[in-house]
């Protein structure tokens, strides 16, 4: 009986140091976890963003290509820039002037879905990921 009771002491003694133990685990699994999702957002960012540099260097080749056609339509290099860009500067004023929290709230839905897509996308096992991409 006094062995039991010595045995019962040793494990009450070792319940803080495993408490201490799986917390700490359970804290450096959702580092991991935090740090997978940022790797997900962080590829999809990359992404998006050489996407977007690709159509912003294609739009201003468009825009380019479109001075040079006005300016032989007009024989007048410099008009044919000076149309496509007062056009911008007017388009770009009135997306100033005129931006509605419905566009705002836009972006932001977007970029909370983009964030809840990842969060699904963590949920998923692998080969499910796999499977999809």
């Amino acid at each position: 009986m006094k062995e039991q009771d010595e045995t019962t002491k040793d494990l009450l003694k070792k319940i803080p140091a495993d408490l201490k133990q799986l917390l700490d685990k359970k804290i450096e699994i959702i580092q991991l976890q935090l740090t997978e999702r940022a790797a997900l957002l962080a590829g999809r960012l990359l992404f998006k963003v050489i996407g977007a540099a690709m159509l912003f260097l294609g739009m201003i080749l468009m825009l380019w290509a479109g001075g040079f056609l006005l300016g032989q339509l007009l024989d007048n290099q410099s008009a044919g820039f000076a149309i496509l860009a007062l056009f911008m500067i007017m388009i770009g004023a009135v997306l100033i002037k005129f931006h509605t929290r419905g566009m705002i709230r836009s972006v932001k839905n977007k970029i909370i879905r983009a964030v809840l897509e990842a969060e699904e996308d963590d949920s998923k096992p692998d080969n499910e990921i796999r499977k999809s991409d």
